[in-house]
């Protein structure tokens, strides 16, 4: 009984959740559903996801019943933003493995999730590594990886409007078992070039919009040796002078994670790829993010530790030859980012976060001149923003509900102590499911220099709960020393507390989340 009331409602909430974001006829809606012809279905108020479309899965595609999600891709088109990523199954590897997309048209607030399902019929094939990328003709495709029959891709048609009223190609072959990992890179010339995933590591082109790939050459690695090399998960980008830059993940922070090499014939020949880079060039042997933005700069979205924590954005103007600005975009348990910028300039970084805990999918948006300052604060930035989440119970801290002294101006010599000494050793903050918690901890200030000019950064430390998530963008303290007199003490300072405008704003925000989340456990 318990059972079919659990049907019951899953069924009621997805006819609700997809009818509220579809067109209601469904003969209005133009979209595959056969997926044995294409291996490929969209999903609509017509599409039953409490039951397998493919009936040799194990699971069935609602996302209540996905016990991990990882390695995902974003990319955005008119006003949609569309994410990838691959699920299915107990973990990956798994022969259960299926790609999903998510979609949502109101800049990240709510998702259609799935919006399109990716799932091969043989029991022992596994489609993963999704990817989204634009040719030269500005198609957009989604390219992914049936395990055992090759690298294929879809095109997504209308997809710059109304989301119900997109379609997609047939999918097609790319290229054979040598998929990408990142996305592929468009050059001046109009080319499509990648570095293939696995650890044979080559440069394949296309010079048919994305149609097809064909191999370019192969890359030859002084990392040599079992364990040091399994996937190449390569970036490669054309520097101002044509240089084509190709950078390549290590296993296990092997010579610290990253190698790189370089070609002066658009790709024909490489040099040797070597290691040891310098920081922040190195990391756990994960795979990382690295474009060219419009402006010139390239941006790299990497890990900031010997593990998959400390998510970082990082920004060079000199063609990596020094990074003078970064922004942590995530503390604790992250990997396998994917960088995409919009034409108004937004960044858009996803990335999942605790793949087999919270089993998320995290998108911020953000800017340059967010990464410039170490933090967001623009107006078109957004933190962490949860795509798909399979454990509710891991919450972030979404409001700090005690007033202190965000930012403080002192001359230089200020002792950090004269800062810590003043600051709370407790706090009340709550989460996004609107529960309370005390922390308490104390004040950290590393890197501080009393007699040095400059911001510094005070970080109150604490053990989280397991499952409480994200403190340290509220709870960190940012002291600028200058060399003239501050006319006050607290000069410049942002105070945040309980009746005061920055925790009003968030505590509504909370409030939304909660009302919301009400009214989802209610249908």
């Amino acid at each position: 009984m318990k059972k079919n009331l659990f049907v019951f409602l899953v069924l009621i909430f997805l006819s609700t959740l997809i009818v509220t974001a579809l067109p209601a006829s469904a003969e209005e809606v133009k979209m595959n559903h056969n997926i044995k012809s294409g291996l490929v279905t969209m999903v609509d108020a017509t599409t039953d996801l409490s039951v397998t479309l493919n009936p040799k899965t194990t699971e069935n595609y609602y996302p209540s019943s996905r016990q991990w999600n990882g390695i995902p891709s974003v990319i955005t088109c008119g006003n949609n933003i569309f994410v990838a990523w691959y699920t299915g199954g107990p973990k990956e590897p798994s022969t259960d493995n299926y790609v999903v997309v998510a979609a949502s048209d109101d800049g990240g607030a709510t998702w259609i999730d799935p919006f399109i399902i990716i799932d091969p019929l043989d029991t022992s094939m596994r489609t993963v590594v999704p990817m989204f990328f634009y040719n030269a003709d500005g198609d957009l495709w989604l390219a992914y990886r049936n395990w055992e029959v090759g690298y294929e891709g879809i095109r997504l048609l209308n997809a710059d409007g109304d989301l119900a009223l997109i379609t997609h190609s047939a999918p097609q072959r790319l290229n054979g078992h040598h998929s990408s990992f990142t996305k592929p890179t468009l050059l001046k010339d109009g080319r499509l070039v990648y570095a293939s995933g696995g650890a044979d590591t080559a440069v394949f082109e296309s010079k048919d919009g994305g149609n097809s790939f064909q191999l370019l050459a192969n890359l030859s690695s002084a990392a040599t040796g079992s364990g040091k090399k399994v996937y190449s998960e390569a970036c490669i980008v054309e520097l101002s002078d044509g240089t084509l830059w190709v950078t390549s993940r290590l296993e296990s922070g092997y010579n610290g994670g990253i190698e790189q090499g370089f070609s002066t014939d658009g790709g024909k020949t490489w040099s040797v790829l070597e290691a040891n880079l310098p920081e922040p060039l190195r990391g756990p042997g994960s795979r990382f993010a690295m474009r060219k933005l419009q402006s010139g700069a390239i941006i790299l979205i990497n890990h900031n530790s010997t593990t998959r924590n400390n998510m970082t954005a990082y920004l060079s103007y000199d063609d990596g030859h020094t990074w003078p600005y970064s922004l942590l975009l995530d503390k604790y348990e992250t990997s396998y980012p994917d960088v995409y910028q919009s034409e108004d300039g937004k960044i858009y970084v996803v990335f999942d976060k605790g793949r087999y805990t919270e089993a998320g999918i995290r998108l911020c948006i953000l800017t340059e001149d967010d990464i410039k300052a170490g933090k967001m604060y623009t107006e078109e930035s957004r933190d962490k923003l949860v795509v798909a989440k399979a454990n509710e119970e891991y919450a972030d801290i979404i409001s700090v509900n005690d007033a202190y002294e965000l930012e403080y101006v002192k001359k230089v010599g200020t002792p950090s102590s004269e800062i810590r000494d003043r600051l709370p050793t407790e706090f009340v903050v709550t989460d996004s499911n609107g529960t309370e918690h005390t922390l308490s901890g104390t004040w950290k200030s590393p890197g501080y220099t009393e007699e040095k000019a400059g911001t510094y950064e005070i970080v109150f430390q604490t053990d989280l709960p397991a499952a409480l998530l994200d403190s340290y963008n509220m709870l960190t303290i940012h002291v600028t020393l200058s060399e003239d007199d501050p006319s006050s003490g607290c000069s410049g300072s942002v105070f945040v507390g309980g009746g005061l405008l920055a925790v009003s704003v968030i505590s509504g925000a909370a409030v939304l989340l909660k009302k919301r989340k009400r009214e989802l456990k209610k249908i």
